[in-house]
């Protein structure tokens, strides 16, 4: 895969969806098409983060096979030609029956990303992700302390399991002569924010590895009580930290947050609205969301606009639930929130997308 090639498809997309959506705004004329796609393959999940619900479920949605997962893949590609999916969970990677999703991805030209707690990355299943060329691997670090990420992780032992296995995926990564970008995400509460710091000097020292940072978001009182960042100080102390990143992010360290977002960490825990993109959600114009049992909505705070089973992504993105629901994505309350602003890609305009495409370009140039 060359640099050239699925960054130049990801941003060709992204201009084009931008003036599709700015004629949606103006005119309320729909020729948008879904540029971020996500496949939630499994709700279940084999870690217990303190800040995740997936492992408290009692119940959970019914799946679909590989054979349904299959035909969504051809879908996707029918309707939109070369596009980018990224899977996601629960976590992803329990479900070894659809491991086959990531070889068709490669065989039908789909561009294609995983995100995982990494239990998975010492043994062959990174061998197998690589050789399908995927376009970038996102792994879930929230601290270069293994005693504050297992604590936040709930899984002794896990930092030790997750460092062994990024170094060996980036030493698959080079086997298999991919390009694939290799991405920290970190949630960033009170328990980590501290931290941050060392895990760009973790990134720094690997090539073609980059941090991206998000603060966590609760809604439960008591919860928010825990990890959120609230006390005066350690409000200061963020502010620091965050002004830090901005400066090596700024120097060409590989941080993939945004100045904007970096600085709406603060605010957020402050409970502000804040808005570091469009004020309004644009969901509706862009995002697909598959869910485990095929149910499809543009993001969670909004109704389904139908199945995938039975139904074609044409028809789910053209048809009339779709047309229901779009313009109330438009006027959500809860855009500029401490629930969507610093999580959601549905906000970023397209000189911020030119600039994390720019970033993603100057990261995996290195990677053998």
């Amino acid at each position: 895969m060359s640099d050239g090639g699925a960054l130049f498809r990801a941003g060709a997309r992204v201009v084009r969806q931008g003036l599709a959506e700015r004629l949606y705004v103006a005119t309320r004329i729909d020729y948008t098409r879904p540029v971020s796609i996500r496949a939630f393959l499994t709700e279940r999940c084999n870690y217990r983060c303190l800040y995740c619900d997936h492992w408290r479920q009692d119940h959970y949605a019914s799946e679909m096979g590989l054979p349904q997962w299959t035909d969504v893949i051809a879908g996707l590609r029918a309707y939109l030609g070369r596009c980018t999916i990224q899977f996601i969970g629960g976590e992803p990677l329990i479900r070894r029956d659809l491991y086959p999703l990531f070889g068709l991805c490669r065989e039908q030209g789909i561009d294609w990303g995983i995100c995982s707690n990494g239990f998975a990355f010492r043994s062959s299943v990174a061998a197998m992700l690589l050789d399908a060329h995927p376009l970038n691997i996102d792994l879930s670090i929230d601290s270069a302390d293994a005693d504050v990420h297992d604590r936040l992780r709930g899984v002794p032992g896990s930092f030790g399991r997750l460092r062994a296995g990024l170094d060996h995926l980036i030493a698959c990564r080079a086997r298999a002569g991919a390009r694939t970008l290799i991405r920290i995400k970190t949630t960033v509460s009170r328990d980590n924010f501290r931290d941050l710091p060392q895990l760009v000097d973790l990134c720094s020292g690997l090539a073609g590895v980059v941090v991206d940072f998000s603060p966590v978001r609760l809604w439960r009182e008591h919860e928010i009580e825990a990890l959120y960042v609230r006390r005066d100080d350690d409000l200061r102390d963020l502010d620091e930290v965050v002004e830090h990143l901005v400066d090596r992010k700024n120097g060409g360290a590989p941080i993939e947050t945004s100045v904007e977002k970096l600085r709406a960490i603060g605010p957020h825990f402050r409970g502000e609205r804040q808005f570091h993109g469009y004020a309004e959600c644009r969901a509706g114009l862009r995002s697909l969301e598959i869910r485990p049992d095929g149910e499809v909505r543009h993001c969670w705070g909004m109704p389904a606009i139908g199945n995938i089973v039975g139904q074609s992504v044409k028809a789910l993105w053209e048809g009339a639930q779709r047309a229901d629901v779009l313009p109330r994505t438009l006027v959500c309350e809860h855009a500029g929130t401490g629930l969507c602003a610093t999580a959601c890609t549905s906000h970023r305009t397209l000189p911020q997308e030119i600039r994390r495409g720019l970033t993603w370009l100057s990261s995996r140039r290195g990677v053998a």
